[in-house]
């Protein structure tokens, strides 16, 4: 939770400075988060075995687990709680410029480039669901969940690799997703020529 605090802050002033920047300097932006992102591919992983967390780390909790290819469940603690904060941030700050993201980010990106007037392109990383292409976004609005209309995106850009590789669950929610859009739809317009709604 204290990461997600992190990104979460980021990506709100990431959005809070991306109403003044032009295109040319969030494509300047993008392609060097693309370059950044290309050479960090390239380096070789160090194994993380027999690292021992900060004190910090301790008292906050940040340690976890994740599954193995081979089903083993892999161990990690975390020692640079500033280094990691600071970078969760960073991170946020670019997801809400460039619209990295699934889920709410994807909306809330659509929103702020629609009301500046700004086209914008959607950088997709989870097959969960099917907003990328949408032309509105579910906000909150009274305490209510609405569809604003805020214009298809001009570009998707999705690295298959990560889209293929996602958890089966995903997908299945993304398919889920989709099947259900099209029966709402319809269970909706037959509601309106039966009732009126």
């Amino acid at each position: 939770m204290f990461l997600e605090i992190a990104t979460t802050i980021g990506a709100v002033c990431g959005a809070a400075v991306a109403i003044y920047l032009n295109s040319n300097t969030i494509a300047i932006i993008y392609g060097g988060v693309l370059v950044l992102t290309a050479a960090m591919q390239q380096r070789r992983k160090s194994d993380h075995d027999g690292v021992v967390g900060s004190e910090m780390a301790r008292r906050l909790k940040l340690f976890g687990s994740w599954p193995q290819k081979d089903g083993t469940m892999k161990h990690y603690q975390l020692r640079h709680v500033g280094g990691g904060f600071s970078v969760m941030y960073v991170a946020g700050v670019l997801s809400g410029i460039l619209g990295i993201g699934s889920g709410v980010v994807n909306d809330c990106c659509k929103v702020l480039a629609h009301t500046a007037g700004c086209r914008s392109v959607v950088v997709g990383t989870a097959p969960s669901m099917d907003g990328y292409a949408s032309n509105s976004a579910s906000m909150i609005q009274n305490r209510v969940k609405v569809s604003l209309s805020t214009g298809c995106p001009v570009a998707i850009i999705a690295d298959t690799a990560i889209m293929k590789d996602a958890p089966m669950r995903m997908l299945q929610a993304g398919y889920g997703d989709m099947i259900a859009k099209y029966c709402a739809l319809c269970e909706w317009r037959i509601s309106n020529l039966v009732t009126g709604e």
